[in-house]
């Protein structure tokens, strides 16, 4: 199944944020419920202002996915009928319960056929004859399997097999095509009401149609039918608005996006060559047995085998260049980076590497990252609770109109003759600030909380990430996502891929034991001749023959067998000749080869084995001691070996074994074999790989390599970066896919080395944990498969110079070098802590502002906090946080605490204290003062009123004080060299005393002499030091608990001995 499109994903934060827009109007146009037609008119057009405000927002990021309609690469693979799973297959599904829209291409292919007769069907035996020769190939390719490719024939010989021709591709049958594809494109229709349906049940526009419902029994109850139905039309019109525009923009969306699919798997910019002409077709209508012309810059759009090429190399890391003798297999998805050729197309569509791996994945076109669903889950809890009370309180104002009629003290002013300056000032106080009822004030507050935290929040924190993606760009460290860098602060798990040995910067022979003997100084003196010359071989064979050596170990033993063994390649090279060769297993790299010498006229053969210790040992009956005697191995002799094998790898060496035999025929016999030599290669990482991996560990992060190689290279290369020890566990890809089928994940979280991985197996790893809570990070790139494990964790790394195109596209962060992990993890860390801490600010002004308004308003039916002061107070903190948010604060703290595993919210149950704690002290105060002020004080209500205001916006101030931990010494000093924040400070500060002693007319708050001042900065400094003595209240409780725990183990203890 093709990925669908992710950048059709943004109508979802349009949605939210429109609900919130409209939540103003709703506030506002059950609020003013008046029987004069001017603010009648007011509402609505209060009305049309948010609502078009409210359709112009858009979302603040987006997580891309693998492809995009602008950028959809034509090289994707057009999936086939669904193949069926193989006994021993292993599925790992990563489809969530609420399937997305998709696109399915079946491409149903008859191109196993040969032409026999124009109206016949082939036998069933043909058909299957030939599916069967399809999968040989196939697998084949897969595997990379050179030794079984040429013994089909090789390149040449697949091509007959698939019924091709080198030069003039497959036959044309008349004016149709024998191998013509029947494309079947079941679209998952779903129509206009499909998604109609899915915005009408929304509990936005569920709450915003009870509002309407709630209007108009209110106003008909208080002005009767004639006039009372205004106020609820508008709000049911604003209601179907909202439904029809958004079910018409998505049922729009999902075509377009259809269509967009559709057009790029219609693109005809692949060139296959058909009975002897060149032409351009579509990737869905290549099949098996086309010859495929490729360029530089064209992307493989199938499997295949290279039988044409002119300097062909690719940008796969490990294995680049591409020629028909010695490397010809192609993988969809990689690019042509140099040269030109034609390619055998073997496999097509899920049968591809890539395909198998991108059917295990479903991607979510409106999927959002993990830090941006975090932020948006602390806004959608707010937006919910908001509705909520909106609509409770609705229900309240019914009752009371069924109970008793209100007065009509709340009604505007009438407007005869002259309009003076002051008349519409006065007029404009009372619509906006004061009171008019108890309904008017919570809605205004309610839609004063919901703005400044769905719109003031998503600003700043935009500009936050925006600051912190430009402070990690100096570590040479890209960041194609926004909310990458705050998500690497996240991270409890990263997977590091290491294959082929890229992270060594040498590898070095450190043992070699010839029986019990370890020879590795001076090979020639303390080792019998014929020893000796059978060593020489199997350590020379690794270099002649490619594509059975040990990896970066090869060119060790290359360098020690000229130092040590003092024999060159070449020379062996001259003398024997390779007659067969084979691969035992295509990971762990066991691989036998069959040579005669050229000089003699024998037919004796020599057969030689190496790969890893264990399994060569289970091959050997008999051993070699120093000496050049044969003795057989023993029940002890095996102990002795295994024991030496397991010393190797505690030590952090990766062991392998070299075996010989003399045979009389050509056959590659895997029993019975003499035991050489045991060798210790080490791999010796760069430095620079050591120190990210130590700032990792140091924070926390749980680091695991995974590779294509067997388990003891990859430990070899875990031991030498220090992380992995005695104790640790290593798994291979065989023993990972079989504790995954069985559910047995526990032994796999622990897992450090992971040997032996297909890229489907990383897939199921990364799942797996996320399952488990894990916040998993994937660094890799170095094939075009590694994509789907890139995209599939929390975040994706690459590395520049270690990675395919595919891959960095598909990553979220494309690093230089790994010095930059650390550098991101830094400011990752840095950023998410401001970001939490922000929201924490703004949810205590929200709910402190609400619990008074609403406390004060019930009771009163007046509030000291109006919406706009409300308003006012949070975008004061927006102005102060957005500063805050940029320092780096904590950050050395912050690197050495543990990440949390387990799902986990961006309001904490620390941050919830925290808010618990301020809400206490500034709604117990201020009610206080607000009802008991006049008693303890001889002042009057608007400076009583004004007093609160003021001094509830310094509660916010010093509650940002002591989020900061403004009383650590390197933190003040941190302040104190911060001008920007200084100034910003200062700009709050005195906008504040503006609004108070210059604009008291139009705010309708009054002037403040020095002690009243200085009253209100006590106020808000007490409630820095009441959280203070809370918190220490709280450790003294829990330490106390701890030394009662303790003193009572002790006893038990004693009790016991």
């Amino acid at each position: 199944m093709l990925p669908n499109d992710p950048h059709q994903s943004g109508d979802g934060d349009g949605e939210n944020s429109l609900s919130a827009n409209l939540l103003i109007t709703r506030r506002t146009t059950i609020a003013t419920r008046s029987t004069t037609t001017s603010r009648q008119y007011w509402r609505r057009s209060t009305l049309c202002i948010s609502f078009a405000i409210s359709l112009s927002k858009g979302p603040i990021g987006e997580k891309s996915t693998l492809s995009s309609p602008s950028s959809c690469p034509p090289y994707a693979p057009c999936p086939q009928e669904p193949v069926p799973a193989t006994a021993g297959s292993n599925q790992c599904n990563l489809t969530s319960p609420v399937q997305s829209s998709h696109v399915t291409i079946h491409v149903r292919s008859d191109e196993g056929e040969e032409e026999r007769h124009e109206e016949k069907i082939l036998p069933n035996n043909r058909i299957v004859q030939d599916q069967r020769i399809q999968d040989d190939v196939r697998n084949i390719v897969k595997e990379s399997n050179l030794n079984s490719l040429r013994k089909l024939g090789g390149v040449d010989g697949a091509v007959k097999l698939l019924g091709s021709d080198v030069q003039n591709g497959k036959k044309k049958r008349g004016a149709q095509q024998a191998w013509s594809t029947t494309n079947n494109i079941p679209i998952d229709e779903k129509g206009f009401w499909h998604f109609f349906r899915d915005v009408c049940f929304s509990y936005q526009n569920v709450l915003l149609f009870i509002s309407a419902v709630l209007a108009f029994v209110i106003d008909i109850k208080e002005h009767g039918p004639k006039y009372g139905w205004h106020d609820g039309v508008a709000i049911l019109v604003a209601a179907v608005l909202i439904v029809a525009l958004f079910s018409v923009g998505k049922f729009l969306q999902e075509g377009k996006k259809k269509k967009t699919l559709l057009e790029n798997m219609n693109k005809r910019d692949v060139e296959v060559v058909r009975s002897g002409a060149l032409e351009n077709t579509t990737i869905s209508d290549v099949v098996v047995g086309d010859i495929v012309v490729l360029k530089m810059n064209n992307r493989v759009p199938a499997d295949g085998l290279l039988v044409e090429g002119v300097d062909f190399e690719v940008d796969e890391v490990l294995k680049p260049k591409i020629d028909r003798d010695q490397n010809p297999f192609l993988f969809s998805g990689s690019k042509v980076i140099k040269g030109h050729g034609k390619m055998l197309v073997t496999s097509v569509g899920d049968n591809t590497a890539m395909g198998k791996v991108l059917s295990l994945v479903t991607h979510n076109p409106e999927e959002k990252t993990l830090l941006q669903a975090r932020i948006e889950k602390t806004n959608d809890y707010i937006e919910f609770l908001a509705l909520s009370v909106s609509v409770l309180i609705a229900f309240v104002i019914v009752i009371r109109l069924f109970c008793h009629r209100h007065n009509s003290s709340k009604y505007l002013p009438e407007l005869k003759g002259n309009v003076s300056v002051d008349m519409v000032m006065k007029i404009f106080v009372r619509i906006s600030l004061i009171s008019q009822g108890k309904i008017w004030i919570l809605t205004s507050a309610l839609t004063a909380m919901v703005t400044g935290i769905q719109h003031g929040m998503q600003f700043v924190i935009t500009i936050s990430l925006c600051y912190w993606k430009d402070k990690v760009q100096p570590s040479e460290a890209d960041i194609h996502n926004l909310f990458a860098c705050g998500t690497m602060g996240l991270v409890t798990v990263i997977y590091i891929e290491s294959t082929g040995g890229l992270m060594c910067e040498e590898v070095t022979v450190d043992k070699i034991f010839v029986g019990e003997k370890d020879i590795s100084n001076c090979v020639k003196s303390e080792t019998g001749r014929s020893v000796h010359e059978a060593l020489r071989q199997g350590l020379a064979l690794s270099v002649l023959v490619p594509e059975i050596s040990v990896g970066r170990g090869t060119l060790a033993l290359s360098s020690w067998l000229s130092s040590q063994a003092g024999l060159s390649t070449e020379d062996l090279a001259q003398s024997f000749d390779i007659l067969e060769h084979t691969k035992l297993s295509s990971f762990k790299k066991v691989v036998g080869v069959l040579m005669r010498r050229r000089d003699r006229e024998e037919q004796i053969l020599h057969l030689h084995w190496n790969g890893a210790a264990s399994t060569i040992l289970g091959m050997c009956s008999h051993y070699y001691d120093s000496m050049g005697g044969r003795h057989a191995i023993q029940d002890h002799q095996l102990n002795m070996f295994n024991q030496m094998i397991k010393a190797m790898k505690d030590s952090g060496l990766r062991p392998i074994a070299f075996a010989h035999r003399q045979n009389e025929n050509r056959e590659l016999v895997e029993e019975g074999l003499n035991l050489l030599a045991l060798v210790g290669l080490k791999y010796t990482c760069q430095k620079e790989i050591r120190s990210a991996m130590e700032v990792l560990r140091s924070a926390g992060v749980r680091i695991k390599l995974v590779s294509e190689d067997e388990p003891p290279a990859v430990r070899a290369i875990a031991c030498d970066l220090g992380i992995f020890g005695s104790n640790d566990v290593e798994l291979g890809g065989e023993e990972t896919r079989e504790l995954i089928s069985n559910g047995n994940i526990e032994k796999v979280e622990l897992a450090k080395v992971i040997g032996s991985c297909l890229p489907e197996d990383k897939l199921c790893m990364i799942q797996k944990l996320q399952q488990r809570g894990h916040i998993v990070a994937f660094f890799g790139g170095l094939t075009t498969s590694d994509a789907l494990a890139l995209k599939a964790a929390d975040l994706g790394i690459t590395m520049n110079a270690w990675s395919t195109e595919l891959a960095r596209q598909s990553s979220d962060v494309t690093v230089k070098s790994f010095d930059s992990l650390g550098t991101i993890l830094k400011y990752g860390r840095c950023g998410y802590h401001n970001i939490q801490q922000f929201s924490q600010l703004q949810l205590t002004t929200c709910i402190s502002g609400l619990l008074v308004a609403l406390v004060t308003t019930t009771i009163t039916g007046t509030s000291p906090i109006t919406g706009l002061a409300l308003f006012w107070v949070n975008w004061q903190m927006c102005l102060l946080g957005s500063q805050v948010m940029l320092m780096e604060l904590k950050s050395q703290e912050l690197l050495a605490n543990k990440p949390v595993i387990g799902p986990q919210s961006l309001l904490t149950e620390v941050v919830w204290i925290n808010i618990a704690i301020q809400v206490i002290y500034q709604g117990s105060f201020f009610l206080i003062f607000q009802f008991k002020g006049q008693d303890i004080t001889d002042m009057n209500g608007s400076v009583r009123e004004t007093m609160i205001f003021n001094a509830f916006l310094l509660c916010q101030i010093f509650h940002q004080f002591n989020a900061m931990d403004l009383g650590k010494k390197q933190v003040l000093s941190d302040v104190l060299h911060n001008w920007p924040l200084l100034v910003t400070l200062a700009a709050v500060m005195a906008m504040q005393v503006m609004v108070i002693e210059l604009l008291g007319d139009a705010t309708s708050f009054v002037k403040l002499n020095a002690v009243q001042w200085v009253s209100c900065f006590l106020v808000a400094a007490l409630s820095w030091g009441f959280d203070l003595a809370l918190k220490s209240l709280a450790n003294v409780l829990v330490l106390r608990k701890q030394n009662t725990v303790k003193t009572e183990e002790n006893f038990n203890q004693h009790l016991f001995d």
